[in-house]
């Protein structure tokens, strides 16, 4: 006597259609990674109205030899960067002709400066003088306090 096997066995097409759905679960899957890193390079990578210098340690301590150098270490999506980027602003142009050199660097991309100047918060803004830091400030600061500095380390150069 035969016995007939009732499990129910897939077929091709429902193999086909199973690995399909896989595949679309997949491929929606990859489409908003990519949507993700996308956003994140159009807003935080690359911060509007924020530069990102290329400089090493060995040249902001060649030019600090000569003048005194400000270090203004920036995150994007930071609302208090973003408040300070004006005084720094406001700073570079009123000391255009005063011999001073500003550099901004996103902390995201010079690890190396970050770790030697030991910056933990943002903003944070480093004055060099001479090769070594005469002050830094961390967090919001206004102009008054970082100009004042600046003319103190100034009056040293001459």
């Amino acid at each position: 006597m035969l016995t007939e096997d009732r499990t129910p066995q897939p077929t091709k097409f429902k193999q086909k259609k199973e690995r399909s759905t896989g595949f679309k679960v997949f491929g929606v899957v990859l489409v908003i990674i990519g949507i993700g890193i996308i956003l994140y390079l159009l807003f935080l990578a690359n911060t509007p109205g924020f530069r990102n210098d290329d400089v090493s340690l060995l040249e902001i301590n060649r030019v600090s030899r000569e003048n005194p150098v400000v270090l203004y270490f920036w995150s994007g999506g930071c609302s208090y960067c973003e408040d300070q980027k004006s005084i720094i602003e406001d700073l570079e142009q009123d000391y255009e002709d005063e011999n001073v050199t500003f550099y901004w660097l996103d902390y995201s991309k010079h690890k190396d400066l970050t770790d030697h100047y030991n910056i933990r918060g943002f903003p944070t803004t480093v004055l060099v003088n001479n090769a070594s830091v005469q002050k830094k400030f961390v967090g919001f600061t206004g102009y008054e306090s970082i100009a004042e500095e600046l003319d103190a380390a100034l009056e040293s150069y001459k």
